[in-house]
């Protein structure tokens, strides 16, 4: 199995690697966003995608909408078109600032971050 990890160098992404090289006999392959060009996917099996702009103080729509949702678009295409899993991850930030969070629950993106996780990327 060949994965592509995008993000791995935030929390979760670090994580999710050790994990995967710890329990796997993967090849995994690394991007993150400050690594240049688009990365290809045509060699993958999956594409683990939890790369973004974090930060949920960061007010510079553009750049977010540009990072978080524009990047995803194209990289869920590209992964479409070679016939690639695409494996998303969202954020707890698009239910707003409660505590409750499910599945069902009424969604209330407050911040660049959440919206852009919120959008929806695959329509």
């Amino acid at each position: 199995m060949r994965v592509l990890v995008t993000g791995y160098k935030g929390f979760i992404g670090q994580n999710l690697v050790q994990y995967i090289y710890d329990n796997t006999d993967w090849s995994v392959d690394l991007y993150d966003w400050g690594d240049g060009n688009m990365p290809s996917v045509m060699e993958q099996d999956w594409v683990i995608h939890i790369g973004a702009i974090s930060s949920t103080t960061e007010r510079d729509l553009d750049k977010v909408m540009r990072q978080n949702v524009d990047f995803t678009r194209q990289l869920f295409n590209a992964c479409k078109t070679y016939g690639v899993n695409f494996q998303y991850s969202s954020s707890a930030s698009v239910y707003g600032f409660g505590t409750e969070f499910t599945e069902t629950a009424q969604l209330d993106p407050r911040t660049p971050y959440a919206w852009s996780k919120y959008m929806r990327i695959l329509a």
